[in-house]
């Protein structure tokens, strides 16, 4: 009785983990290093401190936004193989996260820009 239980546990365990695999499998998540100015100085290092807005390529498909602090006016401008793919202007609030349009395979440039000083630009690759 006590080997049954025990072969049921190591079951559950052994699924467990190869459930939480699966996930950070397909959970995947690239920062996107930013460089630029914010507010009008050149960052020595690019952490979140020094830049209130993170962005990152998750799955390989999606770019997210986040920000630490509340952005009047963003604008993002997505360059796909040096071609304009998409531009949008939009106000974010502390700590939100945006998520921008479904990606595909090519070069691509990222720039962000807003009326309080920040003027940042990434480059990124999906295969």
């Amino acid at each position: 009785m006590k080997n049954r239980y025990l072969l049921l546990n190591l079951f559950f365990y052994v699924f467990a983990f190869m459930f939480c695999t699966v996930i950070n499998a397909n959970n995947s998540e690239k920062v996107i290093i930013l460089k630029g100015k914010y507010q009008g100085v050149k960052p020595k290092s690019h952490t979140i401190d020094e830049i209130p807005i993170s962005v990152s390529l998750i799955d390989n498909t999606y770019i997210s936004i986040q920000t630490q602090c509340t952005i009047n006016q963003l604008s993002i401008s997505i360059y796909k193989d040096g071609e304009l793919m998409k531009t949008t202007i939009q106000a974010l609030e502390a700590f939100s996260t945006e998520y921008l349009s479904e990606l595909v395979a090519g070069s691509y440039s990222l720039f962000i820009n807003t009326s309080e000083g920040v003027d940042l630009y990434g480059e990124f690759r999906i295969e």
